[in-house]
């Protein structure tokens, strides 16, 4: 929502949208895993961008990226492969030194 929240307090968003994506999965299989990947999707990628590109959260950016990865292979998304692969492989500045993604 935009709304700035300490690092922990993002991470725990993003575990709630994914527990709520889980469950949901777990209920209605492969079918509605594939109906509900765009809208996780969506909100995911707009969350990890933000993270990023505003508040220089990129370790946790790229967890959600790379989960959002794992999801899009699952489903078959070739248009959320291609990007989630392509921000996977962004350098992920870290206190400790760069790691390549």
């Amino acid at each position: 929502d935009g709304a700035v929240r300490a690092p922990i307090d993002e991470w725990r968003e993003w575990c709630a949208l994914r527990a709520a994506y889980d469950a949901a999965v777990t209920a209605g299989g492969l079918e509605l895993r594939r109906l509900a990947f765009p809208h996780a999707y969506s909100t995911g990628n707009s969350m990890a961008v933000w993270l990023w590109n505003t508040r220089n959260e990129y370790a946790l950016s790229h967890a959600i990226s790379r989960w959002l990865l794992a999801e899009a292979m699952a489903v078959g998304d070739t248009e959320a492969i291609d990007l989630c692969t392509r921000n996977c492989k962004l350098t992920v500045p870290t206190r400790t030194g760069n790691v390549r993604g």
